[in-house]
């Protein structure tokens, strides 16, 4: 699937940082005591003003998920739809995707990827569930958006992705999900739960120390009998762990 944003804000990292104060704002949520910086104040602007330029998409836009926030009663006033920024505000923090300029750099940069301070609205992406155990990816092409299933799935499979980097920390997780409300109960959250901290960290120091082989700026310098090596050990832990259980 490839989606337009409905909305886009691009900020380009490369740039000057003198330019950075004009393109990145802080946007205050008093209600829910959250501050967020980057170019959701913008993306904010951008929605509120398509929807005023083009009120038949008042009503779609409005379906998104909002959280707890209350809609006025009132939706028209003058054959004119009402456009309330406070519900715009609720509806970006809760489906705006920030994103690179296109993944493919994101994906061959080694080291831990940088924040993407650029941001969209997507809304068909929007409606896609949480699963830490995801049967779809997305990548960016500028305000592109490419959603491919991770492997061969039956007809009617649902399509889920992860909100959130996956960590196997209870903790962590319930921390990352928290702007939406929810506990994840996927089977590795389950799973997740039950098995020991000790255990936790060791697959931890395993899946670091397997992306510090395999993420290498040079693709012919990875070291693949050791990620080999890395992978049955992972494997044979979480082996393992589901017997244990069983």
């Amino acid at each position: 699937m490839c989606e337009k944003a409905f909305a886009y804000s691009f900020f380009d990292q490369s740039a000057p940082a003198e330019m950075h104060k004009t393109k990145l704002s802080m946007v205050f949520n008093t209600e829910e005591g959250s501050i967020v910086f980057g170019t959701m104040g913008t993306l904010i602007t951008e929605a509120v003003q398509k929807v005023a330029r083009n009120p038949s998409l008042h009503d779609f836009i409005s379906s998104l998920y909002h959280g707890s926030y209350k809609a006025p009663v009132v939706n028209t006033i003058d054959d004119q739809p009402v456009i309330d920024t406070f519900l715009i505000e609720r509806i970006i923090s809760h489906n705006c995707f920030g994103c690179p300029p296109t993944s493919l750099v994101a994906h061959v940069t080694p080291g831990p990827p940088k924040r993407a301070y650029s941001s969209g609205l997507w809304p068909l992406c929007a409606i896609l569930n949480h699963s830490c155990l995801p049967t779809a990816r997305r990548a960016f092409i500028g305000d592109l958006q490419v959603v491919r299933a991770t492997r061969a799935l039956p007809a009617n499979t649902e399509l889920v992705w992860a909100y959130h980097e996956v960590s196997e920390d209870p903790a962590q997780t319930r921390r990352a999900l928290a702007n939406w409300g929810f506990m994840c109960n996927c089977g590795l959250c389950t799973e997740a739960a039950r098995t020991p901290e000790k255990a936790r960290r060791r697959r931890e120091l395993l899946r670091t120390d397997l992306r510090a082989c395999v993420i290498v700026k040079d693709p012919d310098a990875i070291d693949v009998p050791k990620a080999e090596r890395l992978v049955d050990r992972k494997s044979t832990r979480l082996n393992s762990s589901h017997r244990l259980y069983l």
